[in-house]
């Protein structure tokens, strides 16, 4: 369900400076990082309702729905998209060690690492380029669902996923496979019919020394 609103958002349903959120109805996906829940009677499903959005207010929102949005980095279309991507992202966890790892997670643990290469994911992260010499920088954001976005939804294979690049700093430069994200969260269950393949076929890896000057839109 998608609802654009008469009026703002109460603070006391979204959160303070919200602009839109996702309530998460039914998962019955894994290997997304996510438990199972099924919490259609509270909104009067018969448990088919998987997802409620609220978009907040019509009239916070451009003519055009390809206008940036204030100073925000995104537009309609892509709010909209990032809303609609939280029902499978952003969520994953690697295994790092004996651990379950954070580090691909950004703000609210919802949302990408800012300095994860998610392809200019509308899940947030950027599109980063390496430098060769160390240093990386960032050459575009919020315009789309990554490779890795489309894995977790259930639209690619681990074997189309090519690697995953998260900088760090400081060092160490860590190196590893998408086994250690199933390791952690499973295989996904999502709707491709060959989801049960091996993860080894995928690698990510994690770097270094961003460029402290990354281009935003």
């Amino acid at each position: 369900v998608l609802v654009f609103g008469a009026g703002e958002l109460p603070v006391t349903l979204a959160g303070l400076g919200a602009t839109a959120f996702h309530a998460t109805v039914r998962n019955d996906v894994r290997g997304i990082g996510r438990g199972t829940a099924d919490l259609t009677s509270v909104y009067g499903s018969g448990g088919r309702l998987q997802s409620y959005l609220n978009m907040n207010s019509l009239a916070y929102y451009p003519a055009n729905p390809a206008q940036r949005i204030g100073t925000n980095n995104d537009n309609t279309l892509t709010l909209l998209g990032q809303e609609w991507g939280h029902r499978f992202l952003s969520y994953a966890r690697f295994r790092d060690g004996n651990s379950a790892s954070l580090a691909l997670l950004g703000r609210d643990n919802s949302h990408w690492n800012y300095f994860l290469n998610s392809n200019a994911s509308v899940v947030e992260g950027n599109e980063w380029r390496d430098n060769g010499d160390g240093s990386f920088t960032a050459t575009d954001d919020t315009q789309r669902y990554g490779l890795l976005d489309q894995y977790l939804m259930g639209l690619r294979t681990a074997a189309e996923v090519p690697n995953v690049l998260l900088i760090t700093d400081p060092q160490p430069v860590h190196s590893g496979t998408i086994q250690r994200i199933e390791a952690t969260v499973g295989r996904t269950s999502n709707a491709i019919g060959d989801s049960t393949g091996n993860f080894s076929a995928t690698e990510w890896s994690i770097s270094a020394s961003p460029s402290r000057e990354p281009r935003l839109r």
